[in-house]
């Protein structure tokens, strides 16, 4: 489907800064030493659970994104990624992030972000099951 490819090549044109926005929903809240109007978005947040959040975050995006490719163009190894291991309520929560902030038009057409959407949904399932 060249929704699904599309979907896939607009989040990896961008993977790194993806993870960190969808990383946001994982940070706890109110963690701040001085009060904000946009926790999510805090500049003082700390780095280091960032990071941490943004390679879970990267993680589970991936996995959800293979999810998106025909079964002969997927590459499970450990090159892609996709099989590292993560937080999984981390990686719940920073595809609940991503999924519900996918702009319309501005990061992808509509059928490329519905595709997007479903397989963050699936991966989430999937997740919540184990």
């Amino acid at each position: 489907e060249a929704h699904a490819a599309m979907a896939v090549a607009r989040v990896a044109l961008n993977a790194k800064a993806v993870a960190r926005f969808a990383a946001r929903g994982a940070l706890p809240r109110g963690s701040s030493p001085k009060p904000v109007s946009a926790p999510l978005s805090d500049p003082s947040a700390d780095e280091i659970v960032q990071e941490q959040a943004a390679a879970a975050a990267d993680a589970a995006i991936r996995r959800a994104l293979l999810r998106l490719l025909p079964s002969d163009e997927r590459e499970e190894d450990e090159g892609t990624g996709s099989e590292k291991k993560y937080d999984a309520a981390v990686g719940i929560a920073s595809m609940q992030y991503l999924q519900r902030r996918v702009g319309v038009p501005r990061d992808m057409p509509l059928e490329a972000a519905r595709w997007l959407r479903a397989a963050l949904g699936e991966e989430m399932e999937e997740l919540s099951s184990k």
